[in-house]
């Protein structure tokens, strides 16, 4: 069940100067419109009708991009191994593809990806990597989703004789690397849209060298033109599972990636869906894939791979072409994914076993280890942990004999700025402002790690930052929830972070029926009225103790999406609920 001490925060409508400059917009849509921001007419239509040529930047605009289309192009006439050195999650894999496949095309004949182990090797360009690399005889390295903070390894590189570009968008450390750098929030980057995922990032240089390549070869224009544009199935892939706002140039690529990726053109991702039963509703129909079948069904199934065995088992399912073989490594992939449960679920019961009473209202900083927990399902443990208490966490396992982990936080709590204020701690880390990594330097550090995160909390976060808050975007009549309104929401999608699916409320509805269903009755179906002439169906997963709370006859208040249920070819609005309270 929902947890019941949220405080709802119902957001004000727009500005009445705003629904004025533009009667064209629907009071819903201008409400949603100027909550986000997007308040030009510029803006709005790049939101509501992002176009593929004019929302996205010239990818020359990042200030060392030529620099970088040079390097790629004599590494390619020379015959220089390349080297991909990507990352273990579905971002800097989704990078490592989008790369491989842009360099096996523009003629590069010696490709190395290299995904780090991340139990043994950790986030990051590891320093006995760089050596690896260099006695395998690469001469260019071009990193996806990480080296940023790679100071000294990128160093190594270069004193061995080895170029460096570096595609990444996590925060920077003080010192940057000595290499090309193509990353959009460094000091002094001219690149105009600042939060591209990882896998964005590399897609910008894809396209470079593309477009480049077009100049050398002006008879390849169309088919360099749709090879870009089939690249964005993995780009929205990253996009969607590394959390980058979902707006500006994120969501035109975002939009048009879903609809490649549900073209399914890729005979690896084609077999990753099958075994995951992602399934067209029609035969010979196609799919129809949303930011949620891509944050909840696929990069799980990716990241589990990195998680549980080896990040290469994922990047071999996608890349295959044969088709036997892909449904081969698609079911490793969903075997690994059912084993990354089951640990998740055993390892979340006993870091809240670890952790204990919690005392509320308290500005404190949660940490649970164990030398005995994997490292790879470390971020997963807490990111449940903080939605459980609403507080950061951290929880730390071991890598050869050493402390690491991984943290998460509510949005009163920034990681990044705490472990800046913590960095003599670490052996190295990394990360945003919700979600980070770590290494102890030294294991006797424990208990100062706590300590010292503790005082951050208590020096930065208030008693409010301690609430867990529902923010709901308006509150709505029943009778208000018509197909016009859904098709209005709709011109919202794709939802994701920056761009949240709309939540309602609607108070005082009246209980008509309800049920429990699913094989554990956890789960609760109901029907509600504001005025008994419309009704709407409702459904609250993990909502089945409310059978036992309410009854017909009873008046509630309820948050929800606007949803639609299909089934057997039928379409009927249906409310997803996301908390309720009795009225």
């Amino acid at each position: 069940m929902a947890r019941m001490d949220k405080k709802w925060v119902v957001l004000p409508p727009a500005e009445a100067q705003f629904v004025q400059d533009f009667p064209q917009l629907q009071p819903i849509v201008a409400d949603l419109l100027f909550r986000r921001g997007i308040v030009t007419q510029d803006k709005i239509d790049e939101f509501l009708n992002p176009d593929y040529g004019q929302d996205q930047h010239d990818p020359f605009l990042f200030s060392q991009m030529q620099t970088a289309v040079q390097r790629v192009k004599d590494a390619i006439s020379r015959k220089e191994k390349i080297t991909i050195h990507g990352d273990y999650d579905a971002d800097g894999l989704s990078g490592a593809v989008i790369l491989h496949s842009t360099l096996q095309l523009l003629g590069a004949e010696h490709i190395n990806v290299y995904l780090p182990d991340r139990e043994r090797e950790g986030y990051g360009v590891n320093a006995k990597t760089i050596a690896y690399l260099y006695d395998q005889g690469t001469r260019l390295i071009i990193t996806c989703d990480c080296g940023i903070s790679n100071y000294d390894e990128i160093d190594q590189a270069r004193g061995l004789g080895m170029d460096v570009i570096v595609t990444d968008h996590h925060a920077q450390k003080n010192q940057l690397p000595n290499a090309i750098l193509l990353h959009p929030k460094v000091l002094g980057e001219t690149y105009p849209f600042k939060d591209l995922a990882g896998g964005g990032v590399a897609f910008k240089l894809a396209q470079a060298l593309l477009r480049d390549a077009v100049k050398d070869t002006p008879a390849k224009r169309e088919s360099y033109e749709s090879f870009e544009k089939w690249l964005l199935d993995m780009v929205a892939i990253s996009s969607v599972a590394d959390m980058v706002p979902l707006i500006g140039e994120n969501r035109t690529l975002v939009k048009y990636g879903l609809t490649v990726l549900s073209k399914a053109r890729r005979i690896g991702m084609k077999a990753i869906f099958t075994a995951a039963g992602i399934l067209p509703t029609k035969q010979g129909k196609e799919l129809n894939l949303t930011t949620y079948e891509v944050g909840f069904i696929i990069a799980p199934r990716l990241n589990a791979a990195g998680r549980m065995d080896h990040a290469n088992a994922a990047f071999a399912a996608i890349v295959a072409q044969d088709a036997v073989q892909a449904a081969t490594l698609a079911e490793k992939l969903e075997q690994t994914n059912r084993e990354r449960q089951v640990l998740t679920e055993k390892t979340v019961n006993e870091a809240i076993a670890q952790i204990g009473e919690v005392e509320p209202n308290k500005p404190q900083v949660l940490v649970a280890y164990d030398p005995n927990w994997s490292v790879g399902v470390a971020g997963l443990i807490a990111s449940r942990v903080c939605e459980k208490y609403h507080l950061p966490v951290f929880i730390l396992a071991q890598i050869n004999g050493q402390i690491a982990g991984s943290g998460r936080s509510p949005d009163g709590f920034d990681c990044t700025l705490a472990m800046n204020a913590t960095k003599d701690l670490y052996l190295k880390f990394g990360g945003h402002k919700n979600a980070c990594g770590l290494t102890l330097v030294d294991n006797e550090k424990l208990q100062e790690f706590k300590d010292r995160m503790n005082e951050f909390a208590s020096r930065t976060m208030s008693i409010e930052d301690t609430v867990p808050k529902l923010v709901i975007d308006g509150e709505v009549p029943l009778n208000r929830i018509t197909w016009d309104f859904y098709e209005q929401l709709s011109k919202f999608e794709p939802y994701g972070m920056g761009n949240p699916q709309p939540k309602f409320v609607s108070r005082g509805v009246t209980v008509v029926e309800l049920s429990a269903i699913g094989k554990e009755r956890n789960h609760m179906r109901l029907s509600v009225t504001s005025d008994q002439k419309m009704f709407r169906k409702a459904i609250g997963f993990r909502f089945g103790a409310w059978c036992e709370k309410i009854k017909p006859g009873d008046k509630i208040d309820i948050v929800y999406y606007v949803d639609v249920n299909e089934w057997n070819g039928n379409r009927e609005l249906q409310l997803k609920i996301v908390d309720l309270k009795l009225s």
